[in-house]
């Protein structure tokens, strides 16, 4: 099996290309959300975030949030085992996860990366894009879990607290009930009820709900960390929605809006709490993107190539013409 190496010229044409005009609407819009959100919250916010012994926490919860990335990406490398695809080790996909992070402080090409990344032709583009959705389905559906069972050991009644809770972990479970049914006629049905798919579940799940444990200790909030995890699927919308870069700005509106309605902490120290969260996670895509996108270091199969097969507008095949393989060739085997 040939050995190569990244190369961050694909990912940046694609930047120039096709995706950086879209890229900066999108940072621009974060830039206008945050400034009203901070204009509500008042100067104490920067205070709050601002202050020495929060850095230690945000480095922390920056290297939490890479560990349930690399748990997220173990993950779908199990959901992918009976998927025809093109096969990549943990390595790879990880790899490939740390780059679209970095890439979507600028410009929304993760989910793309990781398609190219497998995808030989069109019918395989959407096999691939079906486990992605069913990945995010699948952890939408723990956290909501996670938020019920909170919810009723704390005997939290509030209605938008358990509503919130269920109503993730239903329209999650609805989702991965369609797409078990659905990729049968893409070739490929994702199997995601095996016990090592829903161990990394459980551990994606933990490491989402101790960042924001992490977030509401360094700013010292009193908010008991079993009331965190009851509220944790309402916080997980404001990771969910990427409008803007890494939902900067709308998870602080969101945060907000969350606590004025459910008190426990003012408007300033809410949005504070998503700003940290914000920052942690801007920390971490540039700690761990920076390294994979330029050093230099082999990776298993044709890294640069799996890149490419979404930057190189000639090469698309997921947009364009399908690139079939030839019936002679031999299947991929795993590595």
């Amino acid at each position: 099996m040939a050995v190569s190496r990244f190369s961050p010229r694909p990912l940046l044409r694609r930047l120039r290309a096709r995706r950086l005009g879209s890229g900066l609407v999108r940072l621009g819009l974060a830039v206008v959300v945050l400034a009203v959100v901070l204009r509500f919250g008042g100067s104490e916010v920067w205070t709050k975030v601002a202050h020495p012994e929060v850095v230690p926490w945000l480095l922390l919860g920056a290297g939490v949030h890479l560990g349930q990335r690399a748990a997220r990406m173990a993950k779908w490398s199990d959901m992918l085992r009976d998927i025809p695809v093109r096969r990549r080790d943990f390595q790879f996909l990880f790899r490939t996860q740390l780059v679209g992070m970095l890439a979507n402080l600028v410009a929304p090409v993760s989910e793309a990366l990781k398609i190219g990344a497998l995808a030989r032709d069109r019918s395989e583009a959407v096999v691939v894009s079906t486990t992605i959705v069913a990945d995010v389905a699948l952890h939408a559906a723990g956290m909501g879990v996670v938020g019920v069972l909170g919810a009723l050991v704390l005997g939290i009644r509030h209605p938008l607290v358990g509503g919130g809770a269920l109503a993730v972990s239903a329209l999650a479970t609805l989702i991965l009930l369609g797409l078990q049914r659905w990729p049968r006629r893409a070739r490929g049905r994702i199997r995601y009820a095996r016990g090592r798919t829903l161990a990394w579940t459980t551990a994606e799940v933990a490491l989402q709900v101790a960042v924001y444990l992490i977030a509401f200790r360094a700013l010292r909030v009193d908010v008991g960390p079993g009331r965190v995890v009851a509220i944790a699927p309402l916080l997980f919308l404001g990771d969910a929605i990427t409008v803007t870069p890494s939902g900067l700005g709308l998870r602080e509106g969101l945060f907000a809006a969350i606590f004025e309605v459910l008190g426990g902490a003012p408007a300033d120290t809410a949005i504070a709490v998503g700003l940290t969260i914000s920052a942690m996670m801007f920390a971490a895509a540039l700690a761990g993107g920076v390294p994979a996108l330029l050093l230099r270091g082999p990776a298993r199969d044709d890294a640069a190539a799996a890149v490419a097969a979404v930057e190189d507008p000639a090469a698309d095949g997921l947009t364009r013409t399908a690139r079939r393989r030839p019936e002679t060739e031999a299947p991929t085997e795993p590595p």
